[in-house]
């Protein structure tokens, strides 16, 4: 590999440390990673991912396979918030 570029390693660090902070949280809230390719993943349980150096590891349900992130590729991280309106009342679910 050729020289590190500073600016991208400080930001992975950042990243690293947003995301154990996160994980640590209780109650967890669920996180939203944005990719720089325009994908968005939900993660909903602080078991559901880890975090190394360089990348992050996503546990995606429901098939439960793994995903390797690369940290170059996370565009931003975000909480993410789910409008208790928007959820469906259990009476709408035709149960």
């Amino acid at each position: 590999m050729g020289s590190m570029n500073q600016p991208n390693c400080e930001k992975k660090l950042q990243l690293v440390r947003m995301l154990r902070q996160l994980q640590r949280a209780t109650p967890f809230a669920p996180i939203a990673v944005q990719l720089v390719q325009g994908e968005t993943i939900f993660v909903t349980a602080p078991w559901q991912f880890i975090v190394d150096a360089d990348r992050m590891y996503v546990i995606v349900p429901p098939a439960k396979h793994v995903r390797s992130v690369p940290l170059d590729d996370v565009l931003r991280i975000g909480r993410r918030r789910v409008p208790l309106h928007r959820l469906p009342q259990t009476h709408e679910l035709g149960h």
